[in-house]
């Protein structure tokens, strides 16, 4: 499916209160339209507790929109931005950024940075920024890509189907997405999944779920009854406001079992014993679930294996008699040699035959034979 959903741009800056401060990273919406470039206060929350910032009012100044309605910041603080490119490299710029209490986005960035003499010049994929070594005095340029998103729009979800709801009751409502504010019939796949936002109708609770379309726009939407009356719903009825997700998202099939202990029942997989393995960190841990989603098995760390190995936890007994001097030609199959050749090879070996082991525990002896093994002297 095509839709007309507008794009984003924004790209990516990582703000720090001080030049060596633990940066914060944030989209930051580029070509906004602002003039100057304006930070959310839930951001702003999160540099002061990263280091102590300065707030400085400015009980004069108000900020108008693009509606004309004019509110006034929270006020402004001196930050640094750290703009990173495709190659790793770095740019630090301080900057002036006002604080405001509503504002949606992380920060805008204003005309008030693209416009100054730091940016040289702007395509539709990058933004071409110049810094300056403060000793040498040359200047660097290096490429910021510009992202770009779909803006999610909400959309209309309608009963496809009469259905009727008892009290306290959980049901699957056949749906179907209402496009343009009418349900379009030579709509035939819809590839988007999508979030419920809120139910149409106030007794009607949905799951917090990720939801598919099926071919037509059509879905399948389980939600209960929570009030004490039946509810009735007629074709066409909306159910829903959703949220469609453009994202690419890769969706893996897992099967549960079920499990009945002294604690009660319980859904086990190969998660939890990648859980329980102390020998994996956590980022080892996901990496190998996520092997096991595609491939359904995992590799368990080595310390996990050793510890649950039976040669290592358990005894068992082992015949240790071993053959004998007169057993000797026995262990030894040359009947593809002529008997002269035969009798000339069993002498070679009986003359070496403390090489031999003669059963499964023994190691035969070999004083001709040496190897180095490396030994790092600095961990003791």
């Amino acid at each position: 499916m095509t839709t007309s959903d507008p794009k984003t741009a924004y790209v990516i800056i990582y703000l720090k209160a001080t030049k060596h401060a633990k940066p914060i990273r944030i989209k930051a919406l580029h070509d906004s339209g602002c003039a100057k470039t304006i930070m959310s206060q839930k951001v702003f929350e999160e540099i002061c507790q990263q280091d102590q910032v300065i707030l400085h009012q400015l009980p004069n100044v108000a900020i108008a929109s693009c509606t004309g309605e004019r509110t006034q910041p929270t006020g402004y603080l001196s930050i640094y931005m750290e703009f990173q490119d495709e190659q790793g490299r770095t740019a630090t710029f301080p900057h002036d950024i006002l604080v405001h209490e509503t504002l949606d986005h992380d920060l805008l960035l204003g005309r008030d940075f693209t416009g100054s003499q730091h940016k040289i010049l702007e395509t539709n994929e990058h933004i071409h920024l110049q810094t300056e070594d403060k000793f040498t005095k040359l200047r660097n340029e290096i490429r910021i890509p510009i992202h770009n998103e779909y803006q999610k729009i909400t959309q209309v979800l309608a009963v496809e189907a009469p259905v009727t709801i008892p009290p306290h009751t959980l049901v699957v409502i056949p749906c179907k997405i209402v496009l343009g504010g009418r349900k379009q019939a030579n709509l035939t796949t819809i590839v988007e999944t999508f979030e419920i936002l809120k139910m149409a109708v106030p007794s009607l609770e949905h799951i917090s779920a990720l939801y598919t379309f099926e071919e037509g726009g059509r879905t399948n939407v389980t939600v209960c009854n929570t009030s004490e009356e039946q509810l009735d719903l007629n074709i066409g009825a909306k159910i829903a406001n959703i949220q469609l997700n453009h994202d690419i998202l890769r969706v893996y099939h897992m099967d549960m079992t079920q499990q009945t202990s002294q604690q009660g029942q319980a859904l086990t997989c190969a998660h939890v014993k990648l859980e329980e393995d102390e020998g994996l960190n956590e980022e080892e841990k996901e990496n190998l679930f996520l092997e096991y989603l595609e491939s359904g098995q995992y590799t368990p760390s080595m310390t996990g294996y050793i510890e649950n190995a039976p040669s290592v936890t358990e005894m068992s007994y082992k015949n240790t008699k071993g053959w004998s001097d007169d057993d000797f030609d026995g262990q030894f199959d040359l009947n593809h040699l002529n008997p002269t050749d035969r009798e000339q090879t069993l002498q070679v070996l009986w003359n070496h035959k403390q090489i031999f082991s003669r059963h499964e525990m023994d190691i035969g002896l070999a004083p001709n034979i040496e190897m180095e093994i490396e030994v790092d002297r600095e961990r003791g």
